[in-house]
């Protein structure tokens, strides 16, 4: 079921979609699942960046659905690299920019953003 949610309609086989189709149509909850997914592979994808990506966070919020509600939560943690892995086509910005901003909290001796180790 994963594997055919997560397939674009494109790659989809002919028996997966109407599959698909029919348990969409009887179950609301599923057919609201599938379609966040799409929009957010198709923000991804297409790196349409934050305006879209906060329209699709506020869409699955309302969704009342925990497991979305945590990725949301979890996208927002670490906003700034979501905005770069949106609106840039390489991973190497990514790094850079993230290893910035550990050099930049180290030398300015702050915690803020890093998780505690256990003891």
């Amino acid at each position: 079921m994963i594997t055919l949610i997560l397939a674009h309609s494109d790659n989809r086989p002919e028996p997966g979609s109407v599959v698909l189709k029919e348990l969409r149509d009887r179950s609301r909850d599923l057919g609201a699942a599938c379609q966040l997914v799409a929009c957010f592979a198709e923000v991804l994808v297409h790196h349409q960046g934050q305006e879209k990506l906060v329209r699709w966070a506020h869409g699955a919020e309302q969704r009342r659905r925990p497991d979305l509600r945590g990725f949301t939560a979890g996208l927002g943690k670490d906003w700034d690299a979501v905005m770069v892995g949106l609106t840039s086509r390489t991973v190497r910005q990514l790094k850079i920019r993230k290893t910035g901003l550990r050099k930049s909290r180290q030398s300015h001796g702050s915690t803020a953003g890093r998780r505690a180790r256990p003891s």
